[in-house]
């Protein structure tokens, strides 16, 4: 009870009351045994993933669309979330490049009343980007660039006729995070959309492009070399062996050609 009402304090003084004792009803309601929840509507979770066809196609120019527009679409986000965190980052170092015209739009579900709360909410705990938060997918307005992340955004953008470029950003190998079945199947499949991949490490690229003839860019991994720095290596005559309980049996029965 005590961890609980510290945690209750914790998120409303980042997100605010109401999203904290919507999380914690939203805990209470999971902790109730699912037979007693009421039945869950999956042809409609698995539609609302999959989007729906939006705008009119019309052909996008500076003419019509301001020069660099760019609108990022992104799962609901959390204060901690490392995801967002990196998408705000290539947000800011693309406008100091010249793309000042963005936006972010969070897809439902989502726990935000309204474009203002959200906004209030992520510049509280990303800081004040000049980003503009918009909710729900029908959001999306015309634009030169429209990036998908999270593999849940991928099929609302893929179905949108009103950008010139669609770009997908993609920081891990997202099927790998279930068991094969529904949900693993719909997250390779985005990679199959046509979407241009922007991904996190050459490894992933290069994947991408040779599983699913992806056509993909990399940016490199970084850290703040201010507060990361190589130390030259400290001279020891100490020897350090690594060992792991029943390492030495495995090696005995490897050794035995498995007889024992």
């Amino acid at each position: 009870m005590l961890n609980n009402l510290r945690r209750f304090r914790t998120v409303a003084a980042r997100d605010g009351i109401r999203v904290a004792t919507r999380k914690a009803l939203t805990r209470a309601v999971g902790s109730v045994p699912s037979v007693l929840q009421g039945k869950i509507d999956i042809f409609r979770h698995y539609e609302s993933l999959l989007g729906e066809e939006q705008g009119f196609g019309i052909k996008i120019s500076s003419e019509n669309v301001p020069e660099g527009s760019m609108t990022w679409v992104v799962p609901d986000f959390n204060a901690s979330s490392g995801g967002h965190i990196n998408i705000l980052r290539f947000m800011a170092l693309l406008k100091q490049n010249g793309f000042p015209e963005q936006r972010l739009v969070v897809i439902e579900p989502h726990r935000w009343n309204s474009n203002a709360e959200a906004q209030a909410a992520l510049d509280a705990a990303f800081g004040d980007h000049g980003v503009v938060v918009s909710l729900g997918a029908r959001s999306i307005e015309p634009c030169q660039y429209l990036v998908a992340t999270g593999w849940q955004t991928a099929y609302w953008v893929s179905k949108y006729r009103d950008a010139a470029r669609k770009l997908y950003f993609i920081q891990d190998f997202e099927p790998a995070f279930y068991a094969h079945g529904t949900e693993y199947t719909l997250a390779e499949n985005t990679y199959r959309l046509g979407l241009t991949g922007i991904t996190a490490g050459r490894w992933l690229a290069d994947k991408l492009h040779e599983d699913y003839g992806m056509r993909t860019m990399a940016f490199d991994f970084a850290c703040d070399l201010e507060l990361y720095q190589r130390q030259p290596k400290r001279p020891s005559k100490t020897k350090h062996i690594f060992s792991m309980p029943g390492l030495s049996r495995l090696v005995d029965v490897l050794n035995s050609g498995f007889s024992r």
